[in-house]
């Protein structure tokens, strides 16, 4: 039950196929709860799309019930979680261009698998702390083939994008950049060699926070539709993996997580920044801790890792 008067926070998941959206206590007591589905459109070439407007209306309305729910809270912070990967181009002018490219969307299979060869394992470990060329790289680059990158775009993700219009400044750290195949674990940041393959610019992408930072404070007009206080804080788009993994309290040596969503992964943590383990395993940063995080499991459907194993500043 609330404490009125008592601080609370929401944390908002933003699932490949469910959104959801808990007001927890101090102490982790869930308060209250809200959720909303989202479809997810297949195709016989390996297409797997969403439709933004679809994932942001499902966040108003799980946001919107968790937060009637929880009638004498008083939320302190917002937290967001994200699928990884679902890639989303933007025109000039920030309209989405086309569908959100889902990270299960393998029609870029063949350029991910040609562009690792070109370039070798050693040289993706060395740029993205992976293996392979994989998820939103051989994305961007199947859309210049096929002439679907308008002028002036800008790249998101549904985390960053969600994030925009809940606070107004698109932002998503370490673990979600990495897990679109951008991040260079050494460098802390995109690494300029994959955006110069791909034409692409840092200054095309979201803001890169830490994840104990606030990306900014949620809009009026937000906060009246879904029943809460304006100015409240709002982090960074986290990977839900990671996410998962602070809740479980995986920090110190050893700190295992199993997670079971649409991607299965086994995470634990440990102290040293090692390379790649296997032909699944990815650099990674561990959000918001010192530590490093071995992560494991199937294939992304692109052909790419869906692991990790890294470290945060």
């Amino acid at each position: 039950m609330t404490v009125a008067g008592r601080d609370s926070f929401l944390g908002i998941d933003l699932g490949t196929t469910n959104i959801k959206a808990e007001v927890v206590d101090v102490d982790g007591t869930v308060i209250s709860t809200g959720s909303a589905a989202c479809a997810v459109t297949y195709g016989a070439d390996g297409a797997a799309e969403q439709d933004l407007e679809d994932i942001w209306n499902g966040t108003l309305s799980a946001i919107r019930a968790a937060a009637a729910g929880a009638p004498g809270a008083r939320v302190a912070a917002v937290g967001v979680s994200s699928q990884g990967g679902a890639l989303q181009v933007l025109d000039r002018g920030g309209a989405c261009s086309g569908p959100v490219i889902g990270w299960q969307d393998s029609r870029a299979r063949r350029l991910d698998c040609d562009l690792t060869e070109e370039k070798g394992k050693d040289w993706f470990e060395r740029h993205a702390g992976a293996g392979s060329s994989f998820c939103s790289i051989g994305q961007l680059l199947r859309l210049r083939s096929e002439r679907a990158l308008p002028p002036g775009f800008t790249v998101g993700w549904v985390g960053d994008l969600v994030v925009g219009r809940l606070c107004g400044r698109r932002a998503h750290d370490a673990t979600s950049l990495s897990e679109a195949g951008l991040y260079n674990p050494s460098l802390g940041d995109a690494d300029p060699d994959i955006l110069s393959l791909l034409g692409v610019d840092r200054a095309q992408l979201p803001d890169l926070v830490p994840v104990a930072a606030p990306a900014g404070r949620l809009l009026a007009d937000v906060a009246k539709t879904v029943g809460l206080p304006a100015g409240i804080p709002v982090g960074p788009a986290v990977h839900d993996q990671y996410a998962a993994a602070l809740g479980c309290g995986v920090v110190g040596d050893g700190d295992t997580m199993m997670g079971a969503g649409t991607a299965w992964v086994l995470l634990v943590s440990t102290a040293v920044l090692s390379p790649p383990v296997g032909g699944v395993a990815l650099v990674q940063c561990l959000a918001s801790t010192a530590r490093c995080s071995l992560w494991s499991t199937g294939e992304h459907a692109s052909g790419g890792p869906r692991g990790s194993l890294g470290t945060s500043a």
